[in-house]
């Protein structure tokens, strides 16, 4: 059971319209809160243009997943790395090089790549390059968590500590829960568009993740995620979605990953 963590003082919610509620959101934890049309411009323009870089990828020749473990080379943010072909899903540029975005594709049981023995796992189609590839809680019994994450040149130098200083005006409560897995969780917004936070400081590592409350089809408490400020150790930017029934989970995922990319690298930044 989630319980309130002692100490600070409640603060009153503060009132949003739904409609710019998430882009002010986003544009607080790179930009520092500024004016709401301001943000929200930002943002889209951010947002545009990470959305043309990851169909670029998808749109090289050669994108999708394959059984080829040749190693293929390449780097981000000034690092290389060398990660067999059949770990990769898309590529900026397929001829190797400096990259902005490279995506991965892993079952997290064992964080092994595509093979013939896993197709099935992996996805209806596992050559495709759809990143709808849910994991679901259940999946660890079945052996077969497929999971796809982005390693890309980072889009913001803010990090998890910045970008959760730049958002804490915005809680609810300097005040937070703290659920069973350990995180500290801070909440945003209106019923109708409620955004949490989850924090966990680890080992001198903050862990921040933030989740857009929905409900699903069977009218359940629901939520989508992903990682804010996430770096791994060689410098590029870490970023995936996952479910909020993930979240008690999602610390060792995310430092799994992170040891598998650095692992790939044979130049230090």
């Amino acid at each position: 059971m989630s319980k309130r963590k002692s100490g600070g003082s409640r603060r009153r919610p503060i009132r949003w319209s739904p409609s710019i509620f998430i882009p002010i959101l986003l544009a607080a934890i790179f930009f520092i809160l500024p004016e709401p049309g301001i943000a929200s411009l930002l943002l889209i323009q951010a947002a545009a243009s990470d959305h043309a870089k990851a169909q670029e990828a998808t749109e090289q020749p050669g994108a999708g997943a394959s059984l080829d473990v040749k190693p293929v080379e390449f780097s981000v943010a000034g690092v290389q790395y060398r990660v067999p072909r059949n770990y990769i899903i898309t590529m900026s540029n397929w001829h190797g090089g400096p990259q902005e975005i490279v995506t991965m594709r892993v079952n997290l049981i064992d964080l092994g790549p595509l093979t013939k023995e896993t197709q099935a796992c992996f996805a209806k189609n596992p050559f495709g390059i759809s990143s709808n590839v849910t994991v679901q809680p259940t999946s660890r019994a079945t052996g077969c968590m497929p999971f796809q994450f982005l390693l890309e040149v980072p889009g913001s130098a803010v990090n998890a500590d910045q970008a959760f200083a730049n958002t804490r005006g915005l809680f609810h409560s300097q005040e937070p829960w703290i659920d069973d897995s350990g995180f500290e969780k801070y909440e945003i917004g209106p019923d109708n568009a409620r955004a949490e936070f989850y924090r966990k400081i680890e080992n001198g590592h903050t862990r921040l993740y933030w989740c857009q409350i929905h409900k699903d089809h069977d009218d359940h408490r629901d939520g989508g995620c992903q990682p804010v400020g996430d770096r791994t150790n060689t410098g590029a930017a870490l970023d995936f979605f996952f479910r909020l029934s993930m979240v008690g989970d999602i610390a060792r995922i995310d430092a799994e990953l992170r040891a598998l990319v650095e692992s790939f690298a044979v130049s230090k930044p």
